[in-house]
């Protein structure tokens, strides 16, 4: 009878995990693991960006073709309404990262064309960064004309299987909240991920979502790559000087992850992938998500309406796990009660045999409570007949046969359980060097 306890044992441990691990892995729509909750709201976001450059050619400025720069970027749902959120610099045609990505193109396209080396071209796009050449849209606004598309990966939940065109509703530049908004024709059976309206601590479980190019280069079909779910935790929450929250994590972010969600342990939003930085010093990158409090306080000033976690979600509603924990207490209680009274109904154990015993143990007959003998019955005296004469004696009665101590009590058992053995991402504007014009 010893598995049951051991079984009991089990099945209670088994019940407490449950109602203990199972709360904190609880999501955001009540069920399911983080890629169930995140996967289906994600889209893959392609931004053409087109420009020219002016060049200060020896003979003087001189405006180069458009050129094209395609950047590709991570964004999510936040209102069935076809809202669709992903970072600023991901949709920002005054971007310093695209102005300088056109910088960089149109040097090369001059390089080419008066047949200079890579040396020469690097100390150029140099020099174009550090001086900031002009970058104009084709209408003749600064920056760069702007067009943005999304699609999904295949699956259960793909509601975009082909490019489809977005409209950018506004956008932050990197300084002022790196946030931005686009909307797409909503369709049925979009879902909107949950804002967490509570600021992420140091410490916290976070998981970084999106599509890194990383990834998408190693597809060899033109579809969308699946996408990178990299887990951490929070680092540190920083406010800049103008009062700009980041929340700086551990998980990776790839080029081309900006824009993506990352989620806390119920699935909830706790800030957009931003940007990544890394010491020349240093093996290890540091990255930085949004302010989810700033991202709620954008999103609805454009007229998104916030997704509300369901009321069945765990930490909502404490029963989920106080109800199974009394079952388990009952459950238990039950057990020990019905081993108590097994033990009390178990018959006294038999006296162990005298001698050594070949097979099995014979019955030996109850012995009175005392455990001790009775005295053996004494012989009846019969008078011996005489043949002499003596003079009477009085007879010395026998003495009767020694006890045997009294057997102790078997003991029983103790009750209970016997012992057991970002493709397109920031760069960094690089130091002034010197170096002359191109030639024209």
């Amino acid at each position: 009878m010893r598995t049951f306890p051991r079984a009991l044992a089990l099945l209670t441990v088994g019940v407490l995990a449950f109602t203990t691990g199972g709360a904190g892995m609880a999501r955001a729509d009540g069920s399911g693991s983080i890629a169930d909750t995140v996967g289906p709201s994600l889209v893959f976001l392609q931004t053409e960006f087109t420009a020219a450059v002016q060049i200060p050619f020896e003979s003087g400025n001189r405006w180069l073709e458009d050129l094209t720069v395609t950047g590709n970027c991570t964004g999510y749902v936040v209102d069935p309404a076809g809202y669709v959120a992903t970072a600023g610099h991901c949709v920002d045609p005054s971007d310093e990262g695209i102005l300088n990505a056109f910088r960089q193109r149109a040097v090369e396209t001059v390089a080419r064309a008066q047949g200079r080396d890579d040396a020469w071209a690097s100390r150029i796009y140099e020099q174009a960064a550090a001086e900031e050449w002009t970058v104009r849209a084709p209408n003749g606004d600064a920056g760069a004309s702007t067009t943005v598309r999304l699609r999904q990966p295949t699956g259960d939940h793909q509601l975009f299987p082909e490019w489809t065109a977005v409209d950018v509703v506004n956008y932050q530049s990197f300084d002022e909240g790196d946030n931005a908004l686009v909307k797409v024709a909503p369709r049925d059976g979009l879902r909107a991920l949950v804002i967490s309206a509570e600021a992420p601590e140091p410490g916290d479980e976070v998981v970084a979502v999106g599509f890194p190019g990383a990834v998408q280069s190693t597809n060899e079909s033109t579809a969308i790559a699946q996408p990178s779910y990299k887990n951490g935790t929070v680092s540190s929450r920083q406010n800049s000087d103008n009062g700009l929250y980041r929340t700086e994590i551990s998980a990776v972010l790839g080029q081309g992850m900006s824009g993506g969600p990352t989620v806390g342990a119920d699935g909830a939003v706790v800030g957009t992938n931003s940007s990544g930085a890394a010491l020349r010093d240093e093996k290890a990158s540091f990255n930085f998500i949004t302010d989810n409090i700033a991202l709620r306080s954008y999103l609805e000033s454009h007229g998104v309406t916030l997704a509300v976690a369901p009321k069945q979600d765990s930490s909502l509603n404490p029963w989920v796990w106080i109800g199974p924990l009394i079952g388990a207490g009952v459950l238990l209680l039950g057990g020990m009660t019905w081993m108590l009274l097994r033990r009390r109904r178990r018959p006294a154990a038999p006296a162990a045999p005298i001698g050594p015993q070949m097979g099995p143990r014979p019955p030996m007959p109850p012995q009175p409570q005392n455990w001790t003998r009775p005295p053996p019955p004494q012989p009846q005296q019969q008078p011996r007949p005489q043949h002499n004469p003596r003079p009477p004696q009085n007879p010395q009665p026998r003495p009767q046969a020694q006890q045997p101590p009294p057997r102790p009590r078997p003991t029983s058992p103790p009750l209970g359980e016997q012992p057991t053995v970002l493709n397109q991402p920031r760069p960094n504007l690089p130091p002034q060097s010197p170096g002359g014009p191109p030639h024209r």
